[in-house]
């Protein structure tokens, strides 16, 4: 993914433009305002991906909304800082990818842990409303947090000793490239060259704009949903309920 446009073989690569740049440290990649940006889109993208999969019961890819989104809000934050007259340096791809992976993983977890299923229904509420037939040992009512916590942090543990080692064997021995992983890469390279931030910017600003819109109709549409049988959802304009009425 080439953020030029035009011949390939006239015009330098994304990937060249950083051959001559330092591998910046430890605590530069890991850096305050990276963290700060992954926390708060974490806590977005978790509920938005439990509400999907509650919902529809499937669960789209986030990666590529995730990357752009990062990109903005990393950029966004820049700027808030140097408004109020602080000096900062500009984010660098590291930290985009920190806010990436951070997001992914603890939507990842979320779903693999069960916030959405059995977390979920192993609460008083549910055990309320299973009746007073059911057998009492099939409900579990108020499961302990620290159990829950525990169960996730299990979890992540094992995804880790699963998943390196077949990095080790695929991406380093093999040297195999995967479709998604090389993609976000060269996304995210892309995001920080000219050409490549103006088109970030687009894609944000498109999003911004969805979102908008469809968060008004939702809006407009709840306001004459005053009960059952109420609303644009039931107003007969084609199909079934035209014939009835």
């Amino acid at each position: 993914m080439d953020a030029t446009i035009g011949d390939p073989l006239l015009a330098a690569s994304v990937e060249r433009a950083f051959e001559k740049q330092p591998l910046p440290g430890f605590w530069e990649q890991v850096t305050p305002r990276a963290v700060i940006v992954s926390v708060v889109l974490s806590i977005v993208f978790a509920f938005v991906i439990l509400k999907i999969h509650m919902s529809t019961g499937v669960v789209p890819g986030m990666n590529m909304a995730v990357s752009v989104l990062s990109f903005a809000l990393l950029k966004w934050f820049i700027s808030l800082v140097r408004t109020c007259g602080l000096p900062t340096s500009p984010f660098t791809r590291q930290e985009n990818l920190l806010v990436l992976t951070t997001v992914v993983t603890v939507i990842n977890l979320a779903i693999t842990g069960g916030c959405a299923l059995y977390i979920v229904s192993m609460t008083s509420v549910v055990a309320k409303s299973l009746g007073e037939e059911s057998d009492p040992r099939d409900i579990v009512d108020n499961f302990p947090t620290g159990g829950w916590m525990l169960f996730l942090l299990l979890i992540g543990l094992m995804s880790i000793f699963i998943s390196v080692p077949f990095n080790q064997v695929m991406i380093l021995d093999y040297r195999l490239l995967f479709p998604t992983g090389t993609a976000q890469a060269h996304l995210i390279n892309s995001f920080h060259t000219p050409q490549g931030a103006i088109v970030a910017k687009m894609q944000v600003a498109t999003i911004f704009k969805l979102f908008i819109g469809s968060f008004s109709w939702t809006s407009f549409t709840w306001l004459y949903a005053s009960g059952k049988g109420c609303g644009f959802s039931s107003f007969p304009l084609f199909g079934l309920e035209m014939y009835k009425k």
